[in-house]
């Protein structure tokens, strides 16, 4: 494969995405069902902040609760997360990293332990040299706990309820599965994210991420009345380019999702500088695996959009950098900001006070 660009801030080669914008449907590049249901927007304005749903987020670290919470019985639930012998096609499922969430004085709490990192690859074996939880400072074989507390989400459109997480909420791979179409030189010609090779690496519809998002995220974060406020979204799933229609994702229907590429870069979203772009990890993140550059603590994000090959999606990179930018699907350390629409922004949720458009987590 030819490598296009070198990303200095991503510590790693990143290839060029053609300039042409996918289409979008409607104004948001995100069309959506139930019109009557849209915001009215009369109270809020782009980049303002509200709270929606919980999520585990920040690490208990005082010796006395921990003490305490340590006491409290668990019901452990394997996160399932894939691992390798070191090629790809090789990634299986395991065990060795488990949450279990409870209440504790009122308050709900998720504990995490591992008794392997997890690879950064879901191909490769597990080491401490590839995994970002060692440089996070998390370790095997102890408990960590993280308080569930309100997300908050970035107001990108006021008049329709659309939102994205102000911060980087979880660290997840595009697919957590990849095989390769073999030449007999050994090469690869096509990458695919299923043994059947029926669909490419990065394609959004059938990808892990989308379903980690729509399932996972979306049923740990809201509760049943919350889930009633956020709209379905069609979602046009076309690759960066016109110059990548190959690489086209079939439209779908989802109530959580990632931004893409237009998305991310639409100044009418408040994404007017890189610096609107860019998010830091919450420590729950972190201890997931999240890569976070010491340079500013921030970390790189993953898009929808396909780019120029099927073994690349687009990403924005950890200084908000978004232009000819794309990686491998694989990763397990690049963090996820989900977005979705909320009917009746307005009279449904508070506003919590101040503004993210571009503010970058500072």
């Amino acid at each position: 494969m030819k490598l296009r660009k070198i990303a200095a801030v991503l510590v790693a080669i990143v290839v060029l995405c053609a300039a042409p914008i996918c289409g979008l449907i409607g104004v948001d590049g995100v069309s959506f069902f139930a019109p009557q249901a849209e915001a009215a927007g009369k109270t809020y304005k782009v980049g303002d902040i509200v709270e929606f749903g919980s999520y585990p987020q920040s690490k208990v670290t005082n010796s006395s609760l921990v003490s305490a919470l340590n006491k409290v019985s668990k019901n452990w639930v394997s996160y399932g997360y894939y691992s390798g012998t070191g090629s790809y096609g090789t990634m299986a499922q395991g065990d060795w990293m488990k949450y279990a969430d409870f209440t504790y004085n009122g308050t709900k709490y998720r504990a995490v332990t591992f008794s392997q990192y997890r690879p950064v690859w879901t191909s490769e074996l597990s080491s401490s040299d590839n995994s970002e939880q060692y440089d996070n400072g998390y370790t095997p074989n102890n408990i960590y706990y993280f308080k569930y507390e309100p997300l908050k989400w970035r107001i990108l459109n006021p008049s329709t309820g659309f939102v994205i997480c102000e911060s980087i909420i979880d660290s997840q791979a595009y697919s957590n599965t990849v095989y390769g179409s073999y030449e007999p030189d050994g090469s690869v010609s096509v990458w695919w994210n299923d043994a059947e090779y029926t669909h490419y690496a990065n394609d959004y519809a059938t990808s892990s991420i989308r379903a980690w998002l729509n399932d996972d995220f979306y049923n740990t974060a809201f509760s049943s009345s919350q889930k009633t406020s956020i709209l379905t979204s069609e979602l046009n799933n076309r690759a960066c380019s016109t110059a990548y229609s190959e690489y086209d994702s079939a439209t779908t229907y989802d109530k959580v999702f990632l931004l893409s590429y237009s998305e991310m870069q639409n100044t009418a979203y408040g994404f007017s500088s890189s610096s609107a772009r860019q998010a830091k990890g919450t420590d729950y993140a972190k201890c997931q695996g999240l890569r976070v550059y010491s340079s500013d603590e921030r970390s790189p994000q993953r898009l929808r959009s396909a780019d120029y090959d099927s073994i690349y999606a687009c990403i924005v990179s950890n200084n908000g950098d978004l232009n000819n930018l794309c990686w491998y699907v694989s990763p397990t350390d690049f963090g996820i900001r989900p977005a979705l629409k909320i009917s009746n922004l307005s009279s449904t949720i508070p506003k919590s006070g101040g503004s993210g458009s571009s503010s970058g987590n500072s």
